[in-house]
């Protein structure tokens, strides 16, 4: 199988997930670090109520700054900006929200914030003249959608769930739109032209 047709594969289930589930399902999030470890970490962001864990490469070219952490209203306020430090633009970024512990039906859940068009997860999705990208210094806000805040909401109440005490971000993938960019959780370099 080409790296194509397996990244093609693989951008296709996780596309099916995230447009589907108010909630996403992240394959392998059963490996998230324990709260002991998020605690220890310097990549912190927030306080004693609650704290969110960039685990973003930092190898990436992007910088971050979190705001509303610790708001009793996190899942509506909580604001992730992100800044383009490459020098290229960015057409597509893809990363996820997971609230360490909290589980639905037995599986881990999370929160899906993406920039730019769903089917530039693909690498080889052509781009078209209505995707406008995160031009190099440039900075994009992410906030976890109102529908999908509601949603914790109302499960919260419930389930009588208690807020999270600690999150963590994920990286999914950098799409520069030229066929390269970044993949998977380990930020993996991508170039579609050369074979694997």
């Amino acid at each position: 199988m080409t790296y194509d047709q397996s990244s093609r594969l693989f951008n296709k289930l996780v596309t099916g997930i995230a447009v589907l589930a108010f909630l996403v399902v992240l394959p392998g999030a059963t490996a998230v670090e324990s709260s002991q470890e998020i605690a220890e970490d310097p990549r912190i962001f927030g306080g004693p109520e609650r704290k969110l864990y960039n685990g973003v490469p930092t190898k990436l070219p992007l910088t971050f700054d979190v705001k509303n952490v610790t708001s009793e209203r996190w899942v509506h306020e909580l604001e992730v900006e992100v800044t383009n430090t490459s020098d290229k633009p960015i057409y597509f970024i893809s990363m996820y929200i997971i609230p360490i512990g909290v589980k639905f039906q037995g599986t881990q859940m999370g929160y899906w914030l993406h920039y730019g068009r769903a089917k530039l997860l693909e690498f080889s999705e052509p781009l078209l003249p209505e995707d406008v990208p995160l031009k190099p210094g440039g900075k994009h806000t992410f906030k976890i959608s109102e529908g999908e805040a509601n949603g914790w909401d109302t499960l919260r109440a419930q389930e009588g769930r208690a807020e999270p005490k600690f999150l963590k971000l994920l990286f999914q993938q950098i799409n520069f739109g030229d066929g390269t960019g970044f993949l998977d959780t380990s930020g993996a370099p991508v170039d579609i032209k050369k074979k694997i």
